[in-house]
């Protein structure tokens, strides 16, 4: 590469902030923790499922053995092919696979968990009358 006046051209084409000092630019750009990022994802999931829930109440099965059968199925696709997804995922090195297991697989199974808990939280609301 060329260079240019106070450097070279890579370093023009750097930010200003990783032109500075990259070390100190590494102190205040840390990646999120793990319980960070699990948290972050369950919350996300969870207002996915609410959303769903207030948005289509009409799609909620209304028969206590489709609500369980729902939550059976959610809790089967947790343990079984969203973990083999993502380790099929994440065998590949590199952030975009992580974020397309986290986003693509992972967010979908939980919000789906929750959807299927929420469902049975509503059955058990109608079926315990007194109770709200």
């Amino acid at each position: 590469m060329g260079t240019v006046p106070g450097g070279s051209a890579r370093e023009w084409a750097l930010p200003r902030q990783v032109m500075s000092s990259r070390r100190g630019w590494a102190r205040t750009h840390r990646p999120a923790s793990v319980s960070t990022f699990v948290t972050f994802l369950a919350l996300a999931a969870g207002a996915l499922a609410l959303r769903f829930e207030l948005r289509f109440p009409k799609l909620a099965p209304a028969d206590w053995r489709r609500v369980f059968a729902h939550l059976l199925v959610s809790a089967l696709i947790i343990q079984f092919p969203m973990l083999s997804g993502m380790q099929l995922l994440l065998a590949n090195d590199g952030r975009s696979w992580f974020a397309l297991a986290a986003v693509g697989i992972a967010l979908p199974a939980i919000a789906y968990l929750f959807l299927s808990s929420i469902w049975v939280l509503r059955l058990a609301q109608r079926l315990l009358p007194g109770v709200r």
